[in-house]
């Protein structure tokens, strides 16, 4: 995490957001602005949504990444995995996820398919 927040910090940064189904559909979440603030427990800061997948990334907007360690909502555990959560609200977005996890333990994006474990997903990160 203190890497990606090295990249984003070096200019404007975009991300593109890549997920997959089970039935090999694909769609995507693109976020012309994209930034990691190490200030406050490496929270959040998107902005300018595209795509066909929804804006489930949105839910986290500002908040912090929840490890195991440091799991002020319980969500890291709950979802069995680290992700920026909003406080108490676990199930809108989680890209790390359990791989062929069952609803919330898996790979989650609640705006394309609610309570569903994809198959993969894809985080890219480049320069604007």
């Amino acid at each position: 995490l203190e890497n990606i927040h090295r990249i984003s910090t070096d200019g404007t940064h975009e991300l593109s957001v890549v997920l997959e189904d089970w039935t090999d559909q694909k769609r995507e979440a693109n976020y012309s602005n994209f930034y990691i603030n190490t200030g406050n427990s490496y929270s959040l800061d998107i902005s300018g949504y595209s795509g066909n997948a929804g804006n489930s990334l949105d839910y986290s907007n500002g908040y912090s990444f929840y490890t195991f360690d440091r799991d002020y909502g319980n969500c890291a555990k709950k979802n069995t995995g680290a992700f920026w959560f909003q406080s108490g609200v676990c199930y809108r977005s989680n890209l790390n996820g359990q791989y062929n996890g069952t609803g919330q333990t898996g790979i989650v994006w609640n705006t394309y398919k609610p309570y569903y474990s994809l198959k993969s997903s894809i985080m890219m990160i480049r320069r604007r």
